[in-house]
């Protein structure tokens, strides 16, 4: 456990469910690069969405159950990279092109209440609300100087978007490596570019 997940472990709902804190790189403090995405997920047998009572940190009946959680990366990136999600597969090679790998980034999920399984999270306040809560403390304590939302979703939810956060389409959608009519580079171009034109600058 490095300082800045000390740090992070006294966010309140990290304090709660403490293995959905941001996945961090051993090296993230060279570039600084915070990447965005939606949510957790649930496994296949739970059947109903997830109540807003998550937040009050029922551990016995959700934590089981949470089937994507940031620690898996912490776990399993460098050991068993195959039983990455396919996110983080397109993600890395999308990074290999600024010679930089998750070693290098920090990764977190915007909305901390898992979605069913192969679904959108279906949003209340209350998510919306706590996402934009936690972001802030996140950001204070990780200090980013690149922050790339990889959810729509999440970018069109985050209420305070300063100047160095970008958004690019989610890395296993048909536009992370195809031009949509009114977009001049495909989603993976458009990460790789950001990086490229800030890193070097910093």
């Amino acid at each position: 456990m490095n300082e800045l997940e000390n740090e992070l472990l006294k966010i309140d709902i990290f304090s709660i469910y403490n293995n959905l804190i941001p996945y961090i790189g051993k090296s993230y403090k060279q570039y600084k690069i915070l990447i965005i995405g939606e949510s957790h997920f649930l496994e296949e047998n739970v059947k109903e969405q997830i109540k807003d009572d998550f937040y009050e940190g029922n551990l016995d009946k959700y934590e089981p159950y949470i089937k994507e959680n940031i620690n898996i990366l912490n776990n399993s990136y460098e050991c068993t990279r195959k039983k990455l999600h396919p996110i983080h597969k397109n993600i890395l090679n999308a990074l290999k092109n600024n010679n930089l790998d998750y070693t290098n980034i920090s990764y977190y999920n915007f909305f901390l209440k898992p979605a069913k399984y192969r679904t959108t999270i279906n949003l209340t306040k209350k998510d919306i609300e706590v996402a934009n809560n936690v972001i802030k403390e996140i950001i204070n304590i990780l200090t980013p100087r690149i922050i790339i939302f990889v959810s729509k979703k999440a970018y069109l939810n985050y209420h305070n978007r300063e100047k160095n956060s970008f958004y690019v389409q989610h890395p296993t959608c048909h536009w992370w490596h195809k031009k949509s009519t009114n977009q001049k580079l495909y989603g993976k171009e458009k990460f790789i570019d950001i990086i490229s034109k800030n890193i070097y600058s910093l």
